[in-house]
């Protein structure tokens, strides 16, 4: 952690800024990654809210417009599989998959993920390959299910590349963290539904945790949606590893099974 000793100044008439609190800081400092930590944690606040407090404590030179932006977009984008071309009964949302991370076929394919490993066990699938989309799409086809992730691209601070693309491929970071900003994909998935009347129901799998102000507003935005439209919007849970260890495998296919009622002996 570097720390260095301020003066708190204030703005005085300046537009929008009037009355801002601010510090300076030497520009061989605001290089570097500079922590300001809090002297107190506030009364009542729990593990979540105290992740987010810091997040918004933390300084980048990207806020005193020192650090570069960088565009990172879906890798299905790049695919063109972004949205379902076939018939959708059953509809999975997720948040994020950035291009430059792991090089993937299709969503939810990097090797940790329990989607397909869950998906697999409760179809009966066992030669399901989760990064091979001409395995996938038969499957998908079969018993009419298909992906979308709420996010499309996001535009950050270059140093945050790293932690998007690769470290963890963290909700949290993509959420919480000062200076991003975020390309919902709520206008395709609403235009999916106008044109896929099949959809019978949709369901979550992120863990975005609700006391982030910014995803509890989009949460409801997506719920509304749901209910233009007259879709049941579910939540299964992330299939995310961090979040399988705190749970029972087996009791999370289980849960999904119970919760998503694939027709087995298919859709068509």
């Amino acid at each position: 952690m570097i720390q260095f000793k301020a003066v708190a100044k204030k703005f005085g008439k300046q537009g929008e800024k009037t009355g801002w609190t601010y510090i300076e800081i030497p520009f061989d400092i605001a290089e570097k990654k500079i922590t300001l930590a809090l002297a107190t944690k506030p009364a009542g606040e729990n593990t979540m809210q105290r992740r987010e407090r810091r997040n918004t404590n933390t300084l980048k030179k990207s806020e005193f417009d020192m650090e570069d932006k960088i565009l990172i977009t879906h890798q299905m984008l790049s695919k063109n599989r972004f949205i379902p071309t076939w018939k959708v009964k059953y509809l999975f949302l997720g948040t994020f998959n950035p291009l430059g991370g792991d090089d993937v076929e299709y969503y939810y394919g990097r090797k940790k993920n329990k989607f397909w490993t869950i998906l697999s066990t409760i179809l009966d699938e066992k030669n399901l390959d989760r990064n091979n989309f001409e395995n996938l799409s038969p499957i998908m086809e079969n018993y009419c299910f298909g992906c979308i992730d709420i996010i499309k691209s996001i535009e950050c601070p270059s140093s945050y590349k790293n932690k998007i693309c690769g470290n963890g491929y963290s909700d949290s970071i993509v959420f919480t963290a000062k200076g991003f900003k975020r390309n919902y994909s709520f206008d395709d998935i609403e235009d999916f539904l106008r044109a896929n009347s099949s959809v019978q129901k949709i369901f979550t799998t992120w863990g975005v945790s609700n006391y982030i102000n910014e995803w509890k507003n989009k949460k409801l935005e997506l719920i509304q949606i749901c209910k233009r439209h007259n879709k049941e919007l579910i939540d299964l849970g992330s299939p995310s590893p961090r979040a399988i260890r705190k749970l029972n495998l087996d009791g999370v296919i289980k849960n999904w099974g119970n919760k998503i009622q694939f027709n087995l002996k298919g859709c068509k």
